[in-house]
């Protein structure tokens, strides 16, 4: 299925500034956590796999990430020369009988690896174009670091991105991830998430964690 709010003309064009397309696995460990269901850890491995799609552009592509058949996530990234930025992100999450989504689309994108400081805010735009909410967001570069995969050194980039939701929204989040980029690979060997949501309802107020390392 094409990402919502990404529909464009045309047929999508090879970029060499993205990853190459398949399915990539990582370990991960951690957990998350929701308002009356309590804590579950993830499974030992996770997925992402990297296509392209008809309705984005030549330099974006499409993450879809499936942490467990209960949480499953969606992202679009934009590659401009050495800066990696989310286009769009949603999520589905089931606990018990419960079904959360998410979607949003980013104006603008929010970078997740650059070169040096960056700090801005971006509308968080819904399907019919309205916007849902509004992030304030800082992405920092934080050195390098070399990460065995497979045998092969890898030399990162570490850059860390700390996002959060304005008041006035019904979604309320806050998030710090930290990234590992694999230049050659053009995509993150590593990262990890701590991260609160909050989804406010006439009765109550539905709270979600998560904090994990995937690698």
């Amino acid at each position: 299925m094409p990402p919502p709010g990404h529909t464009r003309a045309g047929p999508v064009a090879t970029s060499n500034v993205s990853p190459a397309a398949g399915t990539y696995s990582y370990a991960i460990t951690g957990h998350e956590t929701a308002t009356g269901f309590g804590r579950r850890d993830f499974p030992a491995t996770m997925t992402v796999a990297v296509h392209g799609d008809p309705s984005i552009a030549a330099n974006e592509v499409v993450l879809d990430l499936h942490f467990s058949d209960q949480h499953n996530e969606r992202e679009v990234l934009g590659y401009v020369d050495e800066s990696v930025a989310l286009d769009y992100e949603a999520g589905s999450i089931t606990f018990g009988p419960m079904t959360q989504t998410s979607e949003a689309d980013y104006a603008p994108p929010i970078p997740q690896v650059v070169s040096q400081l960056r700090s801005g805010t971006s509308a968080a735009k819904n399907s019919d174009g309205s916007v849902g909410r509004t992030e304030d967001w800082t992405a920092t570069p934080k050195g390098t670091e070399d990460i065995t995969v497979e045998g092969r050194v890898a030399h990162c980039a570490v850059v860390e991105v700390d996002r959060k939701t304005r008041p006035g929204s019904s979604d309320q989040e806050t998030r710090k991830t930290t990234y590992w980029y694999d230049p050659s690979r053009r995509l993150w060997v590593k990262w990890s998430v701590t991260m609160h949501g909050e989804r406010a309802f006439p009765a109550f107020t539905f709270t979600y964690d998560e904090e994990f390392t995937a690698s």
